[in-house]
């Protein structure tokens, strides 16, 4: 390795990370709580997300998390899920018969491919700074329907690239 690249992974690269800067990140998607969007073995990259000034987060934004940790269920401080924000603080959110409702109105979901089924979900208004979560493999995502909003302040980034395992591992990136 250069010594430019060994001064970059040295000292730039936690550096920045050290100012709270936002860093890329790169993980392989180990559930199916976003099939069929993002499979087992398919890889995501993200761009970190510190603050609303950094990237606002919007609705239908795939986003890494953190959970509160867990330890019977094996889920620490550096455990990062993967779902897609449907709904945004302030909102109204209700789920009948899987129909994602906001404000009392039907939300279209046509945009991305989506497995419908599931748990309904009694009306909410979300609480301010904190996004309500789905997976889109709806009937196997522990989401914000089983444990809650998430706070803002837990969301580590945004997924912007999805690249399947088999071009992953052709080497297609």
């Amino acid at each position: 390795m250069n010594s430019v690249a060994q001064l970059v992974l040295v000292i730039v690269l936690p550096l920045l990370s050290s100012c709270g800067l936002p860093l890329a990140r790169h993980m392989p998607a180990v559930t199916n709580s976003m099939s069929p969007t993002i499979e087992i073995g398919d890889h995501c990259f993200a761009s970190g997300v510190s603050s609303d000034a950094d990237y606002p987060i919007r609705r239908f934004d795939i986003i890494f998390y953190r959970h509160p940790t867990d330890p019977k269920r094996r889920i620490d401080e550096k455990t990062l899920f993967t779902h897609r924000v449907i709904g945004l603080p302030g909102e109204k959110i209700e789920i009948k018969e899987g129909v994602v409702y906001i404000n009392d109105s039907a939300l279209d979901e046509s945009a991305f491919e989506q497995r419908s089924g599931g748990k309904d979900f009694k009306a909410l208004v979300i609480p301010s700074n904190e996004y309500f979560l789905m997976g889109d493999n709806r009937p196997d995502s522990e989401d914000s329907r089983y444990v809650g909003t998430i706070k803002r302040g837990a969301i580590d980034s945004v997924v912007n690239r999805i690249i399947r395992k088999a071009d992953y591992d052709s080497g297609k990136r």
